[in-house]
C-alpha cells in the first residue's frame, strides 16, 4: 500500500473513536516516521512509494505488543487505588497546609 492508503485509513479509524481533533498534519508525519522505523526494523519493506510487511517480522512484533500490553495491564491492575504524587505536587501541597496552619 503506498503511504497516503495507509494514513487514510488510520485517520478514519481515529476519527470514528473522535480521538482525531485537528492536527492532521502532525498526525501525518508521526504516522510517516513510525512506517519508516518499520522499514528500518525489517517489520516492512518498502518499493518505491509502497510499502509492505514482512509476515515473519510482524508476527514477532505482534507477539511483543502483547507481551508488553499484558506487562502494563498487570502494572495497572498492581497500582490500583494506589495514588502517587509527583515532587511538584507535593511541595506545593505542603506549601499549602503550612500556609493554612499560620
Amino acid at each position: 500500500m503506498e503511504f497516503k492508503d495507509i494514513f487514510d485509513i488510520v485517520h478514519a479509524n481515529l476519527r470514528s473513536k473522535d480521538v482525531a481533533r485537528g492536527g492532521e498534519e502532525m498526525l501525518r508525519l508521526r504516522a510517516h516516521e513510525k512506517l519508516q522505523a518499520f522499514v528500518e526494523a525489517g517489520i516492512a519493506t518498502k518499493n518505491g512509494r509502497k510499502y509492505k510487511g514482512v509476515p515473519k517480522m510482524l508476527q514477532e512484533f505482534a507477539k511483543l505488543v502483547a507481551e508488553h500490553n499484558a506487562k502494563v495491564a498487570a502494572l495497572k491492575i498492581a497500582c490500583k487505588g494506589t495514588t502517587t504524587q509527583l515532587p511538584v505536587t507535593k511541595a506545593k501541597a505542603e506549601k499549602r497546609k503550612a500556609v493554612q496552619a499560620r
